[in-house]
């Protein structure tokens, strides 16, 4: 039993050592590949702060209905663009219909009854004036006739009441735009309360994000900042529009509320976007400065492939870096925090997504800022 223990362990470690062999052969055995290679140079900036938002419409709004009933019509679809007084959706309004036909004839009697109750009230005051009848007649008819009339003003306010109800049952777009969302679809039952259908104006766009005390101080109404759209790599101008203070969570901080200035084309609501803020008596901080044809994105993190000579051969060395901030400048560099040396030699290009780590290289080019 104990020759037969011996044996399977001595079967295991072998087992395991080819293993390791092999992973170490399949290492040293990719092929060598040209790269194109930037030495990261020192630069200096002046430390800022990056707050992330959400681009956000200007004007949105949540579309309902003041009835109950069940939708009868669906005219729009997420994504469609309508005008001002578009007909959106119609609420089955059958009911309201028939109680609005009653209200009109009780309307229309209650109309011919005041006619007739003040004709009655003319012919009566003629006679009092030739001394015919007496002077509690007059009275009499003109009770009737102010009676009539009130009768008729609520027939009518009772019309309009249900008219408001029938023009609820049809929706309509308060204002042009997009439609955002629909929540609901033909045959539901719908009330007073819920949305159906998010409308947004998409023409002005702002952006909304959290912001600590120190930095709203630094910051007033009608301020400029620069604003990182990391959807299409592009920044534009951002200008302060209000603060809105956390009153449900104190301690939590507020929120800034900026109009996007010329917003770049394909910049829509739901996109990630960061503001800069600067520190308060910030000095320049030295930085590296590298391409950022350089940068390998995963997720969150940002690397890139340093070379190095190795055993006498040159391979890559995947780094993670901290870059200095989310956007570019406008010679498509990169400032690096922490992460890279001045001096060292990063791959650039498109080679970056198809290297591996401890890839054998050859350098084909070797470029400076």
């Amino acid at each position: 039993m104990k020759q037969a223990l011996q044996l399977f362990m001595l079967v295991l470690l072998i087992v395991l050592i080819s293993g390791c062999a092999d992973d170490s052969s399949d290492s040293r055995q990719m092929q060598s590949v040209n790269v194109i290679v930037f030495e990261a140079e020192t630069g200096r900036i002046l430390p800022d702060n990056w707050i992330a938002g959400v681009v956000l419409p200007a004007r949105r709004s949540l579309v309902g209905t003041r009835v109950s009933g069940y939708v009868d019509k669906l005219y729009v679809d997420s994504g469609d663009i309508v005008q001002k007084g578009d007909l959106l959706v119609e609420i089955d309004s059958r009911d309201i219909s028939a109680k609005l036909l009653a209200a009109q004839k009780r309307r229309d009697t209650a109309r011919a009854a005041w006619e007739k109750a003040k004709k009655d009230l003319g012919r009566v005051r003629r006679l009092y004036d030739e001394a015919l009848i007496a002077e509690v007649r007059v009275e009499e008819a003109e009770l009737r006739e102010n009676n009539a009339g009130s009768q008729l003003a609520a027939a009518e306010a009772e019309c309009r009441a249900f008219q408001a109800h029938m023009d609820y049952a049809n929706i309509k777009a308060p204002f042009s735009g997009a439609i955002s969302e629909v929540m609901t679809e033909t045959g539901s039952f719908v009330g007073p309360g819920p949305p159906l259908i998010i409308l947004e104006d998409r023409k002005i766009l702002e952006v909304r994000a959290p912001i600590d005390e120190k930095s709203m101080l630094r910051l007033s109404k009608g301020d400029h900042v620069d604003i990182h759209l990391p959807g299409s790599g592009k920044t534009a101008a951002g200008r302060v529009e209000s603060f809105i203070p956390a009153l449900e969570e104190p301690g939590t901080g507020s929120t800034v509320r900026l109009r996007l200035e010329n917003p770049p084309a394909g910049t829509r609501p739901g996109m990630v976007a960061h503001v800069r803020t600067f520190r308060e008596k910030a000095k320049v901080e030295d930085i590296v400065v590298i391409p950022a044809s350089a940068v390998l994105v995963r997720g969150q993190m940002r690397g890139v492939f340093v070379v190095r000579e190795i055993d006498g051969k040159l391979r890559t060395r995947l780094r993670w870096i901290h870059p200095a901030g989310p956007d570019r400048d406008e010679k498509g560099f990169i400032s690096v925090r922490r992460g890279l040396e001045p001096g060292e030699l990063v791959v650039a290009g498109e080679q970056v997504q198809t290297l591996a780590d401890d890839q054998p290289v050859r350098i084909t080019e070797k470029r400076m800022k």
